[in-house]
């Protein structure tokens, strides 16, 4: 071999050992950060699961900028810098340098499975909207803010699973957004006192105003019958998203169609936990410890789902993905 050659080879084996190391770094974020999702993620086959797991990275990193940036100026200029460093890689073959970070594995499958980067920069101006607005007046606003940080990833999976054969592309891209908006409301439900306490409030102005609720009684609970109702609300609103996307199984590919519904059936499996418990969005619960016996909610951890309940979804996930496209739903 000559001198080229062996300098060729070892500059495949470097970018092969890096990409290894960003794969391994991609997947503990998912795991340390994502934990609802990552049950559902495993089942996707390789390749495109590591590239979930490297979409997810960045995601992530994304919104870490926000929320932990001093100032919205240096936010902004992070995230400047990130998109900068996505052109730069996904559109013109720069190479990425910052090995042991998610940016290898990014620019790799982000190249592989051509990551839409109308999607990349959506998502990243969603960010942004938190820097300059902490409040949504109305549903509309919420569903627009939604499509930036949510709609758009629901789409870029869509990019990495594929869709069946004969399948309509756009409809295909409509279903993966109305996922991402379900996913998205309950998340904000899951999360209002955190949100709060970062100064931050995603449910619309126009709906507190309508139950007669500001955020100080939303959040302290103080008029239970209005707070519950506002809360189950929300609920139901999200809920009509998990139906409009009722069809994703059925058009996403055989290798994505597991993962997608096992996501799903967690997410929804927490928005049910909150329907019979409202109280829990502001983290508070009745019969949890600090509780009063007159029926005063004590404090409690916010929703979540069991890893033994996630275990027994992913166990079922591929017959009931496979049920759901013979059903044609």
């Amino acid at each position: 071999m000559d001198i080229d050659g062996a300098q060729c080879e070892r500059g495949q084996q470097q970018q092969e050992e890096g990409l290894a190391e960003s794969d391994s770094f991609c997947r503990r974020v998912v795991r340390a950060r994502a934990r609802n999702f990552y049950y559902g993620m495993k089942l996707t086959p390789e390749p495109e699961r590591s590239a979930l797991y490297a979409l997810y990275a960045w995601t992530r990193y994304a919104d870490d900028v926000v929320d932990d940036a001093g100032d919205a100026a240096a936010a902004g200029s992070a995230i400047d810098g990130m998109l900068t460093m996505t052109e730069g890689m996904l559109l013109h073959g720069e190479a990425a340098v910052e090995r042991g970070t998610f940016w290898p594995a990014f620019a790799h499958y982000g190249r592989l499975y051509s990551f839409d980067m109308a999607d990349l920069e959506s998502m990243l101006a969603g960010q942004l909207d938190d820097l300059v607005t902490s409040r949504r007046r109305t549903f509309d606003d919420l569903y627009r803010y939604c499509d930036r940080v949510a709609g758009t990833v629901g789409r870029l999976c869509l990019g990495i699973w594929g869709q069946r054969d004969g399948e309509d592309s756009e409809a295909a891209r409509q279903l993966a957004e109305w996922r991402g908006i379900a996913f998205q409301l309950t998340n904000i439900l899951r999360d209002v006192r955190e949100d709060c306490e970062r100064g931050r409030l995603y449910l619309p102005l126009e709906d507190l105003e309508h139950f007669d609720l500001n955020d100080r009684q939303l959040l302290e609970w103080s008029k239970p019958a209005e707070c519950r109702a506002f809360v189950l609300f929300q609920i139901e609103r999200a809920r009509t998203y998990y139906e409009r996307s009722r069809g994703f199984e059925c058009v996403v590919s055989e290798r994505g169609a597991p993962a997608s519904w096992a996501m799903a059936a967690v997410y929804r499996r927490l928005l049910e936990q909150m329907a019979a418990n409202p109280e829990v969005v502001v983290g508070w619960g009745r019969g949890s410890r600090g509780g009063a016996a007159n029926g005063v909610a004590g404090r409690v951890h916010r929703a979540q789902v069991s890893r033994a309940r996630k275990v027994m979804i992913m166990a079922v996930a591929p017959w009931a993905a496979g049920r759901a496209k013979r059903a044609g739903r």
